[in-house]
């Protein structure tokens, strides 16, 4: 996190905000929402979001060491996107804040300018499958826990969940507005429904094109 800037100054932070939410309302071809962003200036290390469906309005929480461009488009994308599936929720953040957020790879303590980059690289352990990290949910988190950030295998797993979104997101631009509009289904359902694809052919064809990029 060491290569960003962090916002010091009022004015500016506010221009960021405002700046991210378009963009992010763009890309993710979801309506702006009211969202309050607070600052936790006795912490270090916060960055959380409240989640919580329309009308309410959700709230992210902030310490002064946090406020960089790319984890304030993570943290605003979990804003648009009040999903308790960690898949689809992390996937899409995590893509976005690499869209967006202007340095790279940065919120996930990679030096790397894009996801797939990460991905390409030898580990000295195996990142995750799509279908190993697809059904993690809020109440059971486990690759995907935040909580468990700093270990290289949950950072690669926000970053499988991120280029395999963000895929299908550019591909199929109905993917967010389901992910956040749909309550009721698992997220193998909401990607079918946007895909019109099981997850084993959505991973293969993703995979394919995570190949064809890394020979490219």
């Amino acid at each position: 996190m060491s290569t960003e800037a962090v916002l010091t100054d009022t004015y500016e932070l506010r221009d960021t905000l405002l700046d991210l939410e378009t963009r992010i309302s763009e890309l993710l071809r979801i309506p702006r929402r009211p969202i309050r962003v607070r600052l936790v200036r006795e912490s270090a290390g916060v960055a959380k979001t409240v989640l919580c469906a329309p009308p309410r309005v959700p709230t992210v929480y902030l310490s002064p060491d946090m406020l960089h461009r790319s984890v304030l488009a993570h943290e605003l994308t979990h804003c648009f996107v009040p999903t308790r599936w960690l898949f689809l929720a992390e996937g899409l953040a995590t893509w976005v804040a690499t869209e967006v957020g202007g340095e790279g790879c940065a919120d996930l303590y990679f030096a790397s300018s894009r996801l797939e980059e990460v991905l390409v690289r030898p580990w000295s352990v195996r990142a995750p499958t799509v279908a190993e990290l697809v059904d993690a949910s809020t109440d059971a988190p486990d690759k995907l826990d935040p909580q468990r950030f700093p270990l290289i295998q949950t950072r690669l797993a926000f970053a499988v969940a991120g280029s395999f979104c963000g895929f299908w997101q550019g591909r199929r631009p109905q993917l967010a507005t389901l992910a956040a509009s749909d309550q009721a289904r698992g997220p193998r359902d909401i990607l079918a429904e946007a895909t019109g694809m099981g997850l084993d052919d959505l991973e293969q064809e993703w995979s394919r094109w995570l190949h064809e990029e890394s020979t490219a």
